[in-house]
């Protein structure tokens, strides 16, 4: 599964994380809407983000709740791939 998520893996869904990353140290969990004003896009983009990247292991969604990072998603946002 890490092989194939490495070969999709992007620099947006890399931006996503650095910004989940920043905004829950700041406020704990992230919800759609703020990242969403970050980056100056709609809702429904981020919300279909957060859907992919939970099924890559990479954040915990929880629908109207907001997302938190993995250990996975963080090893990304600092390492480019996990750590082994």
């Amino acid at each position: 599964m890490k092989e194939v998520f490495m070969k999709i893996y992007s620099a947006e869904k890399e931006e996503y994380l650095k910004l989940i990353d920043k905004n829950q140290a700041e406020e704990g969990t992230v919800r759609n809407h703020k990242l969403a004003e970050q980056l100056g896009i709609a809702n429904s983009s981020v919300t279909e983000m957060f859907l992919k990247m939970s099924q890559k292991g990479l954040i915990v969604y929880k629908p109207y709740k907001g997302v938190k990072l993995t250990e996975e998603g963080a090893a990304h946002i600092f390492y480019g791939k996990p750590k082994k």
